[in-house]
């Protein structure tokens, strides 16, 4: 799921708020998966040729800034199995920059 873009802000706030309803786990898929949040600056202020984009559902020429994930059982256990009001510490991603 791709959320909107947020243009020329420095805020660290985001409020959006996503449901999941209609998804279906196993046991183990529940107890094993996990929720992995990615923030990006799309942006272009840095080398290099940066047209953004989206290619096949996958993001191109942006600049992954980090990531949070958390066990999709401890976000259940979670009051209102949710992050509201928290702030989360990005992890810096092995994935490559497209």
């Amino acid at each position: 799921m791709i959320t909107h873009t947020q243009q020329k802000i420095n805020n660290v706030t985001w409020d959006q708020q996503f449901s999941f309803a209609d998804l279906k786990f196993t046991k183990d898929e529940f107890e094993n998966g996990e929720l992995v949040l990615e923030v990006w600056d799309s942006s272009g202020n840095w080398f290099g040729d940066n047209k953004a984009g989206y290619l096949g559902g996958w993001i191109y020429g942006e600049k992954l800034i980090g990531e949070y994930s958390i066990g999709l059982s401890t976000l259940f256990r979670s009051p209102n199995h949710e992050l509201y009001r928290k702030w989360l510490r990005l992890q810096k991603s092995d994935k490559p920059t497209i």
